[in-house]
């Protein structure tokens, strides 16, 4: 369509420059019709003694009269010409800014396609992140997965899909007493085990007593209220055991600051609110994007299943690893639990 109105532009112009050209051929040869019939009358008029003077005269002027509106209808005609072509280029230059206005628009379109895309793509991602922290969540060290170290990823894959049949028998049995209980002064039971992780609120070598350290649960007699407990993630950097440090500070003030889901823990996976969540995250991403450079990600602090809405008490930049780990750590704990505080559990 361009190329054709491109053309006919081309085309108007040549015929104007043509019409011009023939008016200036015209008034020229008119020039000289008339300088010529002058010199022929002025050679009569000098040869009959000034006695064909009237009829020189004459004759002259109708000449001249005779060229001028010959002269003035073919100027008309290019000046009317002139009128015509500008109205015409006027609205071929109106039709090439439409165009313009198209294309600019078509490259908008592209370009928000190509971000929905680019969003579209990390949202998966992030949601095969949390899919994976789920399934190592339960692998963590209060509870352990027979077998799960030998298992494939196809494997890792559909035990994450599958759902759980829990088997309750009708009689429970009596335990069989423990031959070697008090062996040694104790009850095997009470015995620490090495492995076990030292829980602490910031990060140090003190152990926090059984109730929290608040007098508001934790020792057992309340199993959906209690400590809740971030573990690092394995083999941790410094700066990443710094981030689950200060994102268990922020989820004590956010318990501090009665911003915590007034029913417990709540789920998010394949919820409503889990969508949101993540919706709100990437908002705060664009709103701060000099926060999130270097690949990190706005982390809910505390996590969205212990708040009370998909916009947490805090955001904090955290790297995806760590991210992904304390959110699959969630699912340790049941859906109602409500905790008393939060704390780092400490590697032995």
């Amino acid at each position: 369509m361009t190329s054709q109105l491109a053309g006919a532009i081309s085309g108007g112009l040549t015929l104007a420059s043509v019409i011009v050209r023939v008016v200036h051929d015209m008034v020229r040869d008119a020039i000289a019709d008339i300088i010529g019939k002058l010199t022929s009358k002025a050679a009569i008029m000098a040869v009959s003694l000034g006695t064909a003077a009237p009829w020189a005269v004459s004759s002259l002027a109708a000449d001249v009269s005779s060229w001028a509106t010959r002269l003035f209808k073919e100027v008309t005609n290019v000046v009317t010409s002139a009128k015509n072509l500008k109205g015409l280029l006027s609205k071929a230059n109106r039709l090439f800014d439409d165009v313009a206005e198209k294309f600019a628009g078509m490259a908008a379109m592209a370009g928000q396609s190509a971000a929905k895309r680019i969003d579209d793509i990390a949202q998966s991602a992030q949601h095969r992140l949390d899919q994976l922290g789920d399934l190592l969540g339960p692998m963590g060290p209060q509870h352990a997965l027979a077998g799960a170290p030998g298992m494939t990823m196809a494997q890792a894959r559909r035990a994450s899909k599958a759902t759980p049949t829990t088997h309750t028998p009708k009689t429970p049995k009596t335990p069989r007493p423990n031959p070697n209980e008090g062996r040694w002064g104790q009850k095997l039971n009470e015995t620490p085990a090495k492995s076990d992780p030292k829980p602490t609120t910031s990060g140090g070598d003190s152990t926090p007593p059984k109730d929290g350290g608040n007098e508001k649960g934790g020792d057992g007699s309340d199993p959906m209220s209690g400590p809740v407990v971030f573990y690092p993630p394995k083999n941790a950097t410094a700066a990443e055991i710094q981030e689950v440090d200060d994102y268990v500070a922020g989820c004590n003030r956010a318990l501090e600051a009665n911003a915590l889901s007034p029913t417990g823990r709540v789920a998010t996976t394949g919820t409503k609110l889990g969508t949101e969540a993540k919706y709100a995250a990437k908002l705060e991403r664009k709103a701060h994007p000099e926060l999130y450079s270097g690949g990190k990600v706005a982390g809910h602090v505390p996590d969205t299943g212990w708040g009370r809405g998909p916009e947490p008490h805090e955001w904090q930049p955290m790297s995806p690893k760590v991210n992904s780990s304390l959110g699959g750590q969630n699912k340790r704990y049941p859906v109602g639990y409500k905790p008393t505080e939060f704390l780092r559990g400490e590697w032995e």
